[in-house]
C-alpha cells in the first residue's frame, strides 16, 4: 500500500502533492484524537417489577444501586400538590404566581412569564404530559416557599414512605449529582401515589393537554398501546439516560415496574413493554390493595413507618394552626399588625367583595380603609350587617388565639387626631360592648356605624355562631382553601349540615392569616354526630361549645 501509495504521489503536481499531505495530517490528527477521547459513559441500567396488590419484587437489576432519577422526581413533586389539595390547604383552581427563577428553568418548559399565574389543574397537566420544567418550580415555590423549601419536605416526605435512598434538591429532576434514588425507590413511590390518591392518580393516563394555543402530547408511548397501562411518567437526561415508572393492571392483577437508564426511549420503551408482559402473569390474583412499599428497602422499618404515615395523614386531614411543615407559605400577604392606613387599606381591599357576617376582621378592615372623606357609607360594611359588639373570639378559642385576634383589632384604629383619652380596642370573649372595640371615627364611619346598629336585630344570622354550637373542619392559610373545605364538607351526606351556616374566622397566628373554616347553628348533638361522620368520610373535624 506504501509503494502505490508513493506512486500516487510521484504522479501528481507539486500542488496537488501539498493538498494530499495536508489532507492526510488532518485525517490523521482526527483519528488521534477521536482515539485519545474518552468514550461518552453510558448511563447504568436498572430495573424491577413489583406487585402492586402485595409489594413482592418479582425482577429487578441492581434493584438499591442509586440512579439519577430526572424528570421521574415530578412524581414527588405531584405527590406533594394532591396532598396538599386533599387537605383544602389549596384546590386545582388556586392560582400560583411564576417567579423568575420558575421562568429561568431549562427545557422542557411551558414557556411561563415572571409574574403571571398558573393554576394547580394546569401545572398538574403540565408536570404529567409536557413534563414542564417552570411549571414543576411554581409548584415547589408555592407549596414550599422555596426551592430549598420544598426539596427538604420532598426528601422527608420519602423517608416517610420508605424510600430509604432517595434525596431531592429540586422538584423537576433538572441536573444535580446530589439529587438521586433507587429503582426500588421510585417503585415504592409509584405504589403509594395510587395507594394515597387514587381519585387524583387517573390523571397520569392522560394522553395530551391543550395550554393556550398549544397541545403537548404525553412523553408515556405506553399509554395507548400497551392494554392495561394507565401511566405514570417518563425521565430523561444525559446523566440518567431514559427512565420510566410504569404502572399495568389487567382484570385482578396489577403491576409497577420501573426502568431507569435506558440507551433510547425505543429501547426503553420496548424493554418495560417486556417485563409488564412477562410479570403481570406472576402477579397476584384477587387483592384490591395496594402495598405501601416495593419489597424491603435497607434500612426500612415497618413499624416506623406506619407510624410516620398515620401522622402525616392525620397533619394533612386536620393540621394545626401552628404547623409550618405543611402548610403553603403565604405570598406577599401583609401582617395585620402594620398601622401604616395605605397598606391597611391595600389589605382590605382583600375583603371588599364578600365579607361575612362572621368575619369581623374583614369587617373592620373594610370600615377603616375607607378615606375620611367618603360619601359611600353603606358600601362599608356587608348588606346583613356587622355591629362592633357582635365581634367576638368564642371562649372555646385557645388563649393564644384570643390575644392574636384582639391585637389585630387594635392595629386597626385610626383615629382623626391623637387624643389622650384614646381607647383600646379589646376583644372581649364574655361580654363585648361596644366601648370594648372603640374606634374614632368620622362623621361618615359615625353615620356608617349607626345603619349597621340599626339592621342588627333584622340580622341575627350574624351572632348565630356566638350562641349554637360549632364544628371547625380545617384552619387554612388561604381564603379559597376554607372556602373550598367547606363546599366540599356542604356535599357530604351529613344531614345536621343542610341546615348549619357555614362561615370562615380569620386569626392572626405570627404576622399572617388563618382561616378557620366552620359551621354553626347546631346543638351539642349535631355538633358531635356531624364531626363522627365527617370523619369517616376523610374530613377532619371537632365540635366547640357556644360562647354563650
Amino acid at each position: 500500500m506504501g509503494i502505490s501509495l508513493a506512486g500516487k504521489f510521484k504522479s501528481q503536481t507539486g500542488f496537488d502533492k501539498g493538498r494530499s499531505v495536508v489532507m492526510v495530517l488532518i485525517l490523521s490528527l482526527v483519528l488521534i484524537a477521536g482515539a485519545n477521547r474518552p468514550a461518552m459513559a453510558r448511563p447504568a441500567f436498572s430495573a424491577v417489577t413489583v406487585d402492586a396488590s402485595t409489594g413482592k419484587i418479582i425482577y429487578s437489576k441492581n434493584l438499591d444501586a442509586k440512579r439519577y432519577p430526572a424528570s421521574l422526581t415530578k412524581v414527588m413533586t405531584l405527590y406533594l400538590m394532591f396532598q396538599e389539595i386533599d387537605a383544602g390547604r389549596m384546590s386545582f383552581s388556586t392560582p400560583m404566581k411564576v417567579s423568575k427563577r420558575a421562568a429561568a428553568q431549562q427545557p422542557s418548559k411551558l414557556g411561563l412569564r415572571v409574574g403571571s399565574t398558573i393554576t394547580a389543574r394546569n401545572a398538574m397537566f403540565a408536570l404529567i404530559t409536557k413534563s414542564a420544567n417552570d411549571a414543576a418550580m411554581v409548584v415547589a415555590e408555592h407549596i414550599g416557599g422555596s426551592q430549598k423549601g420544598f426539596a427538604k419536605r420532598m426528601t422527608r416526605q420519602a423517608r416517610a414512605l420508605g424510600m430509604t435512598r432517595t434525596k431531592f434538591t429540586n422538584p423537576n429532576g433538572l441536573p444535580d449529582k446530589r439529587q438521586v434514588t433507587t429503582a426500588r425507590d421510585m417503585a415504592t413511590l409509584g405504589l403509594r401515589i395510587q395507594r394515597d390518591f387514587p381519585k387524583y392518580y387517573k390523571h397520569f393516563a392522560t394522553r395530551s393537554f391543550k395550554y393556550g394555543k398549544r397541545k403537548y402530547r404525553n412523553h408515556n408511548r405506553l399509554l395507548g398501546k400497551l392494554k392495561g397501562v394507565d401511566g405514570i411518567k417518563t425521565g430523561y437526561t444525559r446523566a440518567s439516560g431514559f427512565n420510566l415508572l410504569s404502572s399495568r393492571t389487567l382484570g385482578t392483577r396489577s403491576l409497577v415496574a420501573v426502568v431507569m437508564g435506558g440507551r433510547s426511549g425505543r429501547s426503553r420503551n420496548a424493554f418495560m413493554t417486556k417485563i409488564l408482559k412477562r410479570d403481570l402473569r406472576k402477579a397476584s390474583r384477587g387483592s384490591k390493595k395496594i402495598a405501601m412499599v416495593a419489597g424491603t428497602p435497607p434500612g426500612y422499618s415497618a413499624a416506623a413507618a406506619a407510624r410516620a404515615s398515620k401522622i402525616n395523614k392525620a397533619k394533612s386531614a386536620n393540621p394545626s394552626d401552628t404547623d409550618s411543615r405543611f402548610a403553603p407559605i403565604p405570598r406577599e400577604k401583609p401582617s395585620l399588625k402594620q398601622t401604616d392606613t395605605a397598606k391597611l387599606a391595600k389589605l382590605a381591599s382583600a375583603y371588599q367583595h364578600t365579607v361575612p357576617a362572621s368575619d369581623p376582621v374583614g369587617a373592620l378592615l373594610a370600615l377603616n380603609a375607607q378615606p375620611a372623606n367618603t360619601q359611600q357609607p353603606e358600601t362599608t360594611l356587608p348588606a346583613n350587617g356587622v355591629t362592633f359588639t357582635s365581634v367576638v373570639v368564642p371562649s372555646t378559642a385557645a388563649k393564644g388565639d384570643s390575644l392574636a385576634v384582639a391585637d389585630a383589632m387594635s392595629q386597626l384604629a385610626i383615629p382623626a387626631a391623637p387624643q389622650k383619652d384614646q381607647s383600646r380596642i379589646v376583644a372581649s370573649a364574655r361580654q363585648p360592648s361596644p366601648a370594648a372595640l372603640q374606634i374614632k371615627p368620622t362623621s361618615t364611619d359615625r353615620a356608617a356605624a349607626a345603619s349597621a346598629q340599626n339592621q342588627a336585630g333584622k340580622a341575627q344570622e350574624t351572632t348565630i355562631h356566638q350562641a349554637s354550637w360549632n364544628i371547625q373542619i380545617g384552619a387554612f392559610p388561604t381564603r379559597e382553601g376554607a372556602r373550598d373545605r367547606l363546599a366540599s364538607a356542604k356535599t357530604r351526606k351529613v344531614a345536621a349540615l343542610k341546615k348549619a351556616t357555614p362561615f370562615l374566622m380569620p386569626v392572626a397566628k405570627n404576622g399572617n392569616t388563618l382561616y378557620r373554616a366552620r359551621f354553626s347553628g347546631l346543638s351539642r348533638k349535631q355538633a358531635t354526630r356531624a364531626c363522627r361522620q365527617l370523619k369517616r368520610a376523610g374530613v377532619g373535624c371537632f365540635p366547640l361549645a357556644p360562647t354563650s
